[in-house]
């Protein structure tokens, strides 16, 4: 009697581990899209600014800036034109960014920007010195940058948009 108990439970025990192995495997494949992504898929495409003063007189001429933003790199072009309406250009600044977007960060003033780190692959001049700790905020169709301090880029993360020159689609 013995015996005919462990062999049924040898044979359950095999059934169950024949059973076991040729059940389907499942492994979980889904992928989780974060805010970061989402941000960068947004953001790609070309952007341009408002003509502005490219100084503080108005015989410095007045600066238009355009961005075109990939997946890796920021591609920024400063021009200066000779007239208010920015139609007559005089010189431009290109300058090119390889970037990373990172996590979302909680400003001073509450308000939730994304952490933007540059690095520079070519020589911006000083039309284009962005800090590499940079921050975007990308909102109703428009791209805002950190603001950068008059005194040059800083290491330390920017903490403050700049509210005044965003970018809007071209």
């Amino acid at each position: 009697m013995r015996s005919l108990t462990v062999c049924k439970y040898i044979r359950q025990l095999a059934l169950a581990v024949i059973a076991g192995f040729s059940a389907p495997v499942f492994a979980s494949n889904s992928v989780q899209i974060g805010p970061e992504f989402q941000i960068l898929t947004q953001i790609q495409g070309g952007w341009v600014n408002e003509c502005r003063r490219a100084g503080l007189k108005s015989s410095e001429g007045f600066r238009r800036d355009f961005l075109n933003v990939t997946f890796t790199h920021f591609e920024l072009v400063a021009k200066i034109y000779g007239d208010e309406n920015c139609n007559r250009l005089l010189t431009q600044w290109p300058a090119k960014f390889r970037f990373a977007l990172g996590g979302p960060i909680l400003l001073p003033n509450q308000e939730k920007v994304f952490q933007l780190n540059l690095a520079e692959e070519s020589d911006p001049a000083d039309a284009w010195a962005l800090s590499v700790n940079n921050i975007l905020l990308y909102k109703s169709g428009h791209l805002y940058l950190g603001y950068e301090s008059l005194l040059g880029p800083s290491v330390a993360r920017l903490t403050k948009l700049n509210h005044e020159q965003f970018f809007t689609r071209r």
